[in-house]
């Protein structure tokens, strides 16, 4: 088995997110890569890499729940513009930017059903690097995703698995993990570089689902013909504490 080492990415940090917006602080996040080799299971590397590049569209939506406050309708995508852009960069508001359905329901919140697009954690070949703007798995467009199929460059996006969560009182802190298979049977290698996490607000339309965060993988991860990758994706809460 290989430990793969991340390089750096030159990402924000979450904190100076905040302070830059003068938001409270969101979640920690690191996203565990493991390989496998299908026929015999082996596992082949086993890849962590700190997250860090949360995006406007996380920040509209968690000041959108904090304030109580509907996604407005203006157009821009700047500051002072409390709306999102869906998973096809279109500018979207009018409606509340809520997450529910809990850890077990697929297509509304973090998890995706099988071959969805809309939800869940969504991988690409490309590497541009993380801008705040971001709403695609390739920055500003969806140009390199990893389409769901058996095709050339396609893999099989498995349904998400069920979300765990736990309370550590030492650090009073939540924390919830994201797991997705992908399966390559394209007959090829297909060499992963980008991984972003969507979410989805409502059942059904593209309009009601929003990229959260994205990351650029300091080291890509080849997948061989008849291998298996799981993306985990670990939220961890700000601590609960008091003045």
């Amino acid at each position: 088995m290989e430990d793969k080492k991340p390089a750096a990415v030159g990402m924000l940090t979450l904190e100076s997110y905040s302070k830059q917006l003068v938001a409270p602080p969101g979640p920690e996040v690191a996203d565990w890569w493991k390989g496998v080799d299908m026929p015999g299971r082996e596992l082949l590397y086993r890849y962590h890499q700190p997250h860090n590049s949360f995006n406007r569209n996380f920040f509209n939506w968690l000041n959108s729940q904090m304030l109580g406050l509907a996604a407005t309708d203006t157009p821009g995508f700047a500051d002072g513009d409390l709306n999102y852009k869906d998973i096809n960069g279109i500018v979207r508001g009018g409606i509340p930017m809520q997450i529910g359905g809990g850890e077990t329901s697929v297509d509304i919140g973090y998890r995706g059903s099988s071959g969805s697009n809309r939800a869940g954690i969504i991988i690409g070949t490309g590497s541009i690097a993380f801008t705040f703007d971001d709403w695609g798995i390739s920055g500003l467009s969806n140009g390199n995703i990893i389409l769901d199929g058996t095709g050339a460059g396609e893999m099989n996006r498995v349904q998400s698995e069920v979300s765990t969560f736990a309370w550590d009182s030492p650090t009073r802190k939540w924390t919830t993990t994201y797991p997705r298979f992908f399966n390559n049977n394209s007959g090829g290698t297909i060499t992963v570089a980008e991984v972003c996490m969507r979410i989805a607000s409502g059942s059904g339309s593209d309009t009601l689902a929003t990229m959260v965060f994205r990351d650029v993988l300091g080291t890509s991860i080849p997948v061989d013909d008849g291998g298996q990758l799981l993306v985990t994706y670990t939220l961890i809460s700000a601590a609960f504490e008091g003045p």
